[in-house]
């Protein structure tokens, strides 16, 4: 069963593989700017809203049925080619429109034969792309 999907990064649940998140945060701010005002108060103007964050945590694990350097590589190379990425978790999909990836880390827990990483954490950073 399909949980998400991060671009071509799909969350999955089944007996062959577990690929999910957790740790899910979504962030949002407002842009005001302070005129001041000659013996008086200053005012506060609503100037528009910044780009939305969301970040999220994966855990890869050979264990449950998936290729977690092949994982990792796709993260990477969306982050590194600058990809605009649809969000979507169950039936929503999240944001104005789309995201990319500004900020990765992986942790490597794990290493099994041929010293590929078995289990690895991923969090990642999103800022979302607004389109013109």
């Amino acid at each position: 069963m399909t949980v998400g999907c991060l671009g071509d990064i799909v969350f999955t649940v089944s007996e062959n593989e577990v690929k999910t998140f957790n740790n899910a945060k979504w962030s949002g701010s407002a842009s005001f700017g302070t005129h001041q005002r000659h013996n008086g108060s200053s005012l506060v103007e609503f100037v528009g809203s910044d780009a939305d964050t969301f970040s999220l945590n994966i855990q890869l694990t050979a264990f449950l049925g998936v290729n977690v350097m092949e994982e990792i590589d796709k993260i990477i190379e969306a982050e590194q080619q600058g990809k605009i990425l649809n969000l979507v978790i169950g039936k929503r999909s999240y944001g104005r429109y789309r995201w990319v990836i500004k900020k990765h880390t992986v942790t490597m827990k794990y290493f099994g034969k041929n010293n590929e990483p078995t289990v690895a954490d991923v969090s990642l950073s999103l800022t979302e792309y607004i389109k013109e």
